[in-house]
């Protein structure tokens, strides 16, 4: 569990770092497409770091998110939970016409585009989560998330929503 924590840590400063890193420069086409691309890696890695039982102490979030749901009986599977890329631009708007200037950046994309297409046929659409297309509200699938994590704590997972 710790060291599950601590990359999760290490990977939300590495991409904050990167983030006041590059927005400090003047933005151009082959910027943008690093940024998306790089960006979108860090996703993925969340994702699939989110998905990980650890051995001595699973959390609440892996274990749901992960669609392994502890019940009485024992574990079971449920319907995982998964980010949805699409409001980005990523996996439909034209990520092919980003400007990838190295072919890194190309393998890259490629590969998040085979990640996050393997996570949009495992993840029902109403457990994507992280989406951003609503800007005041939470998604189905975050509620339905917190929620789930709530009960499992030990909350009422009323006052969620």
């Amino acid at each position: 569990f710790e060291e599950q924590a601590e990359l999760l840590r290490l990977l939300g400063q590495l991409i904050r770092h990167y983030a006041a890193a590059v927005l400090c420069l003047t933005p151009t086409r082959e910027m943008d497409a690093a940024r998306i691309v790089t960006s979108s890696c860090a996703a993925a890695l969340l994702d699939a770091l989110l998905r990980v039982q650890a051995a001595d102490a699973p959390t609440s979030l892996s274990r749901h998110y992960a669609g392994l749901q502890v019940g009485r009986r024992g574990a079971s599977h449920a319907r995982p939970f998964g980010f949805a890329l699409a409001p980005f631009g990523f996996r439909e708007l034209p990520s092919a016409n980003l400007k990838l200037t190295s072919p890194e950046l190309a393998a890259a994309r490629a590969m998040c585009l085979d990640y996050f297409l393997a996570v949009t046929h495992a993840v029902p659409e109403e457990h994507l989560c992280f989406g951003w297309s609503r800007a005041a509200s939470f998604s189905p699938g975050e509620l339905a998330l917190a929620g789930r994590v709530s009960t499992d704590l030990g909350f009422d997972s009323a006052e969620v929503r």
